[in-house]
């Protein structure tokens, strides 16, 4: 879950920064890719976590999104409105830290996989 959420936040907060669109717009084509991360990640594991997985995808785009808008623009959560080389500045910052976390959740997903294919248990959790 944690894996969708963090790949649908970076996504829908770069993706805030680099189209000239609308938010509602970013918002819906966020929406929809992060539901797709989130379904490709639920078909890994237990296929009735796939709902939950989807919605943590969605969730995570959406606040992404959001998330880009406030770094674009303060004034929209009260904060003082800043000049535009600090919004470059904290676009560059958030942008760096969510590549970050995106290597931080791909090892540790890579790590786990790795440790579970050594232990001998099975990848897919589907029960009958």
């Amino acid at each position: 879950m944690c894996a969708s959420s963090i790949l649908s936040l970076n996504m829908g907060m770069n993706l805030l920064f680099l189209l000239p669109a609308s938010i509602s717009l970013t918002s819906i084509i966020s929406g929809i890719i992060g539901g797709s991360i989130g379904i490709l990640f639920g078909l890994l594991v237990i296929f009735q976590s796939l709902l939950s997985i989807f919605f943590y995808g969605v969730v995570g785009g959406l606040m992404g999104t959001m998330l880009g808008a406030v770094i674009k623009n303060p004034s929209l959560c009260s904060l003082p409105t800043v000049n535009i080389n600090m919004v470059e500045q904290n676009t560059i910052i958030f942008s760096l830290f969510g590549s970050i976390l995106i290597v931080l959740t791909t090892g540790l997903l890579w790590y786990s996989l790795i440790k579970q294919e050594q232990m001998g248990e099975s990848s897919a959790y589907v029960s009958l």
